[in-house]
């Protein structure tokens, strides 16, 4: 898989040469490329915004700036990503659905927003699958956090697929196997293996006895079990 970031910060993708994101493109799983989206600007001042459309407070960002950036990398079978707060609602349907992509590119805007002909263009024109995406009921800077968090769910479900395939040749894998345990995993509660004297009970759920070497943390075991009963709807349907 191949992710292309646009930014007019590419500082901002400096984590995904680390941990589960790094390695991945150690192994060639999936290649990324940051892109400055500043560079398409076409005055001294690298301006990539401008006033909207009938006046208001803020700048939108030009679709020109965005199209000379898009168009050299974008493919029939690329899928376009707009981060914005007027999306829908990211989840792990979603993730799933994105990790069979071959190439996802993500357009991180800021200020207030990208000009909404750029969507539409992609769409109608070039016609490519679009995706308005949020994290969440909340308003960010910009789309740099929303594209770090989404890259990383859809970079862990393809990894998952990878190990199916082949296990024992992917990194990560008890991060990454199990489902069931992703999603409870999401409402349980956890706790450290060693315990002080003095916390020897935990609070509803009895003793949680150290175990002799390779032995089941039966305390644990138990407290997970019962949090894989009581899972929210909106988790099991996720």
């Amino acid at each position: 898989m191949k992710l292309d970031f646009v930014t007019i910060f590419p500082e901002f993708f400096e984590p995904l040469k680390l941990s589960l994101m790094g390695k991945a493109q150690d192994k060639s799983i999936i290649e990324i490329q940051v892109h400055d989206l500043r560079d398409e600007a076409t005055n001294v001042h690298r301006q990539v915004d401008d006033t909207p459309y009938g006046g208001g407070a803020g700048m939108v960002m030009m679709p020109e700036v965005w199209a000379k950036a898009i168009d050299p990398i974008i493919t029939k079978s690329s899928e376009l990503i707009i981060l914005t707060p007027a999306g829908k609602r990211f989840n792990q349907r979603m993730a799933e659905e994105l990790s069979n992509s071959e190439h996802l590119i993500f357009a991180c805007g800021r200020y207030e927003g990208i000009d909404a002909r750029v969507p539409e263009y992609y769409k109608k024109v070039v016609q490519v699958q679009v995706r308005e995406l949020s994290l969440g009921d909340y308003v960010l800077a910009g789309g740099e956090v929303a594209a770090l968090a989404v890259a990383r769910r859809v970079t862990e479900a393809v990894l998952r697929a990878e190990f199916a395939l082949h296990p024992g040749e992917v990194v990560g894998q008890r991060a990454i196997v199990g489902d069931l345990i992703q999603r409870a995993a999401r409402v349980a509660r956890h706790f450290v293996e060693h315990l002080l004297a003095r916390a020897q009970v935990v609070e509803g759920h009895g003793a949680v006895h150290r175990p002799p070497h390779g032995g089941a943390r039966v305390g644990a075991v138990h407290v997970f079990d019962c949090n894989l009963h009581r899972l929210a709807p909106q988790v099991q349907g996720s």
